[in-house]
């Protein structure tokens, strides 16, 4: 008899540890659906401000980038006023050597607003294709150096430039540098030239440095210059483009015309 009391205590007991067992597994399956409903609740809210964030970066970003393409389409306008006044006064004056000066002027500040439009035009803020920014310079040439002595035919300009980007900061010096040596070559080349010619070649030299040569047909210095330590004005705004802004070095060469070569730092 007490061992029937003993097996029917035990065996209620084992019934209540089975409800206690159920009820237990019921409530850890009710705080696993929560903890579910509350990581999901996490994620989509993490996602959420992620997106949030990423709308409001892009719409500075987007503002920026247009801040930074009106300030480049306003620099490109004032430089090119400021290019057309120089004109004028260069049309206006009677002397040479002034008229000369000021058409040299005026080239350099159209290289500069030159690099600016491309700027303005382009995705990239502050990255130039080298390329299209020297054969749109080149264009330039055609017809932007009226009241330059030059021979009785027109120059013919070819060039061979490598597609290589660079910042407008590296890009602005190399545009000049070219302006200044084209400008030279048309004040002084080709005044007993019949054919005149010019080749301007941009490429790369190895990893970090680059090539430009410019090669014209002309009479060449008439003169011993020292191109290292030059008098001219035009001479020494080359050297210090070479040396100072585009961490290079350079050589004039004079054979069949002149030849301007130089190896500089590319960033």
């Amino acid at each position: 008899e007490n061992f029937s009391k003993s097996k029917e205590t035990l065996c209620n007991e084992l019934n209540i540890l089975e409800i206690d067992k159920a009820s237990y597994l019921n409530q850890l399956l009710i705080i696993g659906r929560k903890n579910q409903v509350r990581t999901a609740l996490s994620i989509i809210l993490a996602l959420l401000w992620l997106y949030l964030s990423f709308v409001k970066l892009r719409r500075k970003n987007e503002i920026l980038k247009n801040t930074f393409q009106e300030l480049n389409h306003r620099i490109k306008n004032n430089l090119k006023m400021i290019g057309a006044m120089v004109g004028l006064q260069s049309r206006a004056s009677h002397n040479i050597a002034v008229k000369m000066a000021l058409n040299d002027a005026k080239s350099r500040l159209e290289a500069i607003a030159l690099l600016h439009g491309k700027l303005y035009q382009n995705e990239s803020l502050t990255d130039v294709n080298i390329s299209e920014y020297v054969d749109d310079l080149i264009g330039t040439f055609q017809y932007g150096f009226e009241g330059y002595p030059s021979s009785k035919s027109p120059v013919e300009i070819s060039s061979t430039i490598e597609n290589i980007s660079m910042t407008s900061d590296y890009a602005i010096p190399i545009g000049v540098l070219i302006n200044e040596i084209v400008t030279n070559a048309y004040k002084h080349a080709f005044e007993k030239t019949e054919q005149p010619t010019l080749n301007i070649s941009l490429i790369k030299h190895s990893a970090d440095e680059i090539k430009l040569s410019i090669l014209d047909n002309g009479q060449g210095f008439t003169k011993a210059i020292d191109v290292h330590n030059p008098e001219s004005f035009g001479l020494k705004v080359v050297k210090m483009l070479v040396e100072r802004q585009l961490d290079g070095k350079y050589e004039f060469t004079f054979d069949n015309g002149t030849a301007f070569h130089a190896i500089l730092k590319y960033q």
